[in-house]
């Protein structure tokens, strides 16, 4: 267990992903006296990092740094992070915390979880939708029988064309587009509530600027992804997701699931485009399940801290849903539409 006087080490592999508004929040919601400890290898807008990190936690010896980060590390990097460069290195750390574009990444994962099972090691991934009190609570219903059988789920992000603020200000691109920024954490909670189903059928239908694309490859980034699946069992699920909205207006997060015996929703709260809400909705009776304020962004990085205090190490219901879902992304993206 981590205890609240002891200083704790957190490598960052990728931090320019982080940017210093991401770091210094994950600092702020620890509760703990973290040390930054930095991978100083191919990092964009150095300079502003080191306003919050001191030069000597920089590392471009692999070994130091892998020496160093002995609590966790974040690996916020997914352009060219392999792991297998750093697999001997691995099992000195206690935990990994990863970007959820790391997904995309099946062998590096693999050869993640092989190195975690092996070691006991906490891996979590930032997919903070699954973390938050609207969907627990959501789940917890839908368990419970709320809906009866649920026989269709429609999905939607819609996200603005703001910058994104976790991002120095000399790394504003995305190496992929809509469907891992924002339909992954839909699809996520989607296929959670029913225990990560067998698929029997995939269609997605990637579009740039209005013109459907048969190959995404970077800089071609999709800015909105149709996907339509169907479960072994017949459940019907839908997923709409936008990179595209103009900056006047908020994002657009909704997640119906529909059953026998009527609908949950959980949506984003009007203009508090970051606080979530649940409704059931039964014939013409409305009850609100889950409430806001339910801020959504930093559930994740919340959990896995916790985590950490806990001394929580490897789950393996965490690698049975990740490979599921990085096998469901590697189908998406490599889906030759008609």
């Amino acid at each position: 267990m981590v205890e609240h006087e002891e200083r704790v080490n957190i490598g960052l592999i990728g931090p320019d992903r982080l940017g210093t508004e991401g770091i210094s929040r994950l600092n702020r919601n620890s509760e703990l006296d973290i040390n930054f400890i930095v991978l100083d290898q191919k990092i964009r807008g150095r300079q502003e990092l080191l306003e919050i990190i001191p030069n000597e936690n920089f590392y471009s010896l692999e070994s130091d740094f892998f020496k160093k980060a002995r609590n966790g590390i974040v690996l916020a990097d997914f352009l060219d992070l392999k792991l297998k460069k750093y697999q001997g290195k691995l099992d000195i750390t206690k935990s990994f915390f990863c970007n959820a574009n790391f997904l995309n990444q099946k062998e590096g994962l693999k050869l993640l979880f092989e190195t975690a099972r092996r070691k006991n090691i906490l891996i979590c991934f930032d997919l903070p939708l699954r973390f938050t009190r609207a969907f627990l609570e959501l789940n917890e219903n839908i368990k419970k029988g709320s809906l009866g059988k649920i026989s269709q789920i429609d999905l939607t992000f819609y996200k603005n064309k703001k910058l994104n603020k976790n991002l120095c200000k000399s790394n504003k691109t995305n190496f992929y587009g809509a469907f891992m920024d924002t339909g992954i954490h839909m699809l996520d909670i989607a296929l959670k509530v029913l225990n990560y189903p067998e698929i029997s059928y995939l269609n997605a239908i990637p579009y740039k600027n209005g013109k459907k694309i048969e190959r995404i490859l970077p800089p071609l980034c999709e800015d909105y992804f149709l996907v339509t699946l169907i479960t072994k069992t017949g459940i019907l699920i839908n997923l709409r997701c936008s990179t595209n909205l103009p900056q006047s207006k908020p994002q657009v997060m909704e997640a119906d699931f529909h059953g026998e015996k009527g609908l949950l929703s959980l949506r984003n709260n009007g203009d508090k485009e970051n606080d979530l809400i649940v409704q059931q909705f039964r014939n013409q009776d409305t009850q609100i399940i889950s409430s806001p304020p339910d801020v959504y962004v930093d559930a994740a990085s919340k959990e896995w801290i916790w985590s950490l205090k806990t001394d929580k190490r490897y789950n393996v219901q965490t690698e049975t849903e990740m490979l599921a879902l990085s096998d469901l992304v590697n189908k998406i993206y490599t889906f030759k539409t008609a």
